[in-house]
């Protein structure tokens, strides 16, 4: 009689590959522009910014007899900032460390610190949302509202931020003697989700990174710039389910220049790894917890510096 594989199986039929498999990390691209700044601790839970208000031209020549002219009087503007508290953490229980094939306690570490930065950037997406400028694209050939944006759109967006003064993040990139390269002119950021991917690249004007005279001034996440904007892509970027006239999904781009809005952290309290062996769980020492918990507020402070290009797709 032949041994078949059913008569004598193997004493184990699976094997562990040591090798983990990747994990999806997005782009973290919502805190690149932002201002950063740091709240003393032991002074309250409010971070208070103040703006001085710009004076009026004096245009009018001085009165030839000497008279005296009025004075003008100077004005601020104060914006809060609440600190808020954030954190998480798993449990992991003694035997699955003393059994387990694959290093579990040191994956989790690496889980956790993705889900630490992935917290800070969707805070700050949420918080982008509140700025009192939008514009909707509406140049485009699409009949909807907004409608996939054009050229002509980008430019409305560029030069809505020059009218109110907002300054570049990026300095120009000059020229080098390269093929199929030319300069990158000085421009502000947008921020948005990759599925724009391929819409942008169809706009007029569009540069992709390998275009830019040196591909390492590129930031991390860039994907390329039309005219004096570059964008930052991810695939966290904000969507507005179904919200367009005819239903489609609307693809919010936050454009800023320097110093439209701030992160703030609490001083001796940004963020904190924490790790507790299992001797201080319970009596008999099963469980160990490891997390991470951090301060943190964010706000927009011009409001005419930060603007939602509301968008929709072809």
């Amino acid at each position: 009689m032949t041994t078949t594989i059913q008569l004598l199986p193997p004493a184990v039929k699976k094997a562990f590959d040591d090798k983990l498999i990747s994990v999806p990390v997005p782009a973290m691209i919502h805190n690149v522009a932002a201002s950063r700044r740091t709240m003393p601790s032991q002074s309250g839970t409010t971070l208070r910014m103040r703006q001085f208000q710009p004076l009026t031209t004096a245009t009018v020549p001085l009165p030839d007899d000497g008279s005296r002219i009025p004075a003008q009087t100077l004005s601020a503007v104060d914006l809060d900032a609440e600190i808020q508290f954030f954190g998480t953490f798993i449990a992991l229980h003694e035997r699955t460390t003393l059994q387990n094939e694959c290093p579990v306690l040191n994956e989790g570490v690496a889980r956790l610190a993705v889900c630490f930065r992935q917290t800070e950037d969707e805070l700050t997406r949420s918080m982008l949302l509140s700025t009192a400028s939008s514009i909707s694209a509406t140049d485009g050939t699409n009949g909807d509202s907004p409608t996939d944006p054009v050229r002509s759109d980008f430019d409305t967006v560029v030069r809505a931020l020059r009218k109110k003064d907002a300054p570049f993040i990026s300095d120009l990139i000059q020229g080098e003697d390269r093929f199929a390269t030319s300069p990158v002119g000085p421009a502000y950021l947008g921020m948005c989700d990759t599925n724009l991917i391929g819409h942008l690249d169809r706009v007029e004007g569009f540069k992709n990174i390998y275009q830019y005279p040196l591909t390492s001034k590129a930031l991390p996440e860039e994907w390329g710039s039309i005219g004096n904007l570059r964008f930052l892509v991810s695939s966290i970027g904000s969507i507005e389910k179904s919200s367009s006239m005819l239903g489609r999904d609307v693809y919010n781009i936050f454009v800023t220049g320097k110093d439209g809005f701030g992160v703030i952290n609490q001083d001796n309290y940004t963020s904190e790894f924490l790790y507790r062996p299992p001797l201080f769980h319970d009596e008999l020492a099963r469980v160990a917890t490891v997390g991470w918990k951090m301060s943190y507020a964010s706000r927009v402070l011009h409001d005419t510096w930060v603007t939602k290009f509301r968008v929709t797709l072809a």
